[in-house]
């Protein structure tokens, strides 16, 4: 493989979460090995919401990969993440502050456990996921002041990889892969759907009139 390290993305090139703390993006991986556990009425939920060493789709232009260790800086940081249910509105059925949620890096990736709220959202996310009617999850960041990343040109592919994150503001089991689902391009999405689908399309647009007040509250 040639690989050439470059200084910083090439001219043209759109990153899609930013620099600034507040600039929010999506990322997702598959759902390896989830699992939802039901005890009386608790609900448990394990998973993964991103896979280290992993190319993703094309963002417009490049890939990206995520290094192992780049989440253990903010994580130190006890962040508060929510467990969001998009298919609700963005509702929240855990969180780290409230000791619902336990977020942790592991061989594999950002490792996911949460204890879901007993209602009826967490029983139809069960459901969706025995399913296989929800095949991704994904997680809300930012790079800020704090973030890492290096840009590199291999056998011809832009690639961006981030070796540390600036700040984690959420986790989602989702329907779309959220690797393709940059705010903008998520209401591209929602647009095109309208006719087809207006009930999803009014809910993913929805979802994204929420994302401000999600990072405000953050």
């Amino acid at each position: 493989m040639t690989v050439r390290v470059l200084d910083g993305p090439p001219e043209g090139i759109r990153v899609p979460s930013g620099r600034d703390g507040h600039s929010r993006a999506l990322r997702a991986a598959g759902l390896d090995r989830v699992e939802i556990r039901e005890t009386g009425d608790k609900l448990t939920f394990t998973g993964h919401a991103a896979v280290f060493n992993r190319l993703s789709d094309d963002l417009g232009g490049f890939k990206e990969r995520i290094l192992p260790g780049a989440f253990g800086p903010v994580l130190n940081t006890n962040p508060d993440v929510r467990f969001l249910s998009l298919d609700h509105g963005g509702l929240p059925l855990a969180r780290t502050s409230s000791g619902t949620m336990e977020l942790r890096e592991d061989p594999t990736g950002l490792s996911v456990v949460a204890e879901l709220a007993p209602i009826q959202a967490s029983r139809d996310l069960k459901v969706l996921i025995q399913r296989k009617d929800l095949s991704q999850m994904s997680f809300g960041f930012s790079m800020g002041d704090t973030g890492q990343e290096t840009w590199t040109e291999e056998d011809g592919q832009l690639v961006r990889t981030i070796s540390q994150f600036g700040r984690l503001f959420d986790v989602s089991p989702v329907t779309f892969p959220a690797y393709q689902q940059t705010d903008a391009s998520m209401r591209a999405l929602a647009l095109a759907e309208a006719k087809r689908f207006p009930r999803l399309a009014q809910r993913r647009l929805r979802l994204l009139e929420l994302q401000p007040s999600l990072r405000r509250s953050a």
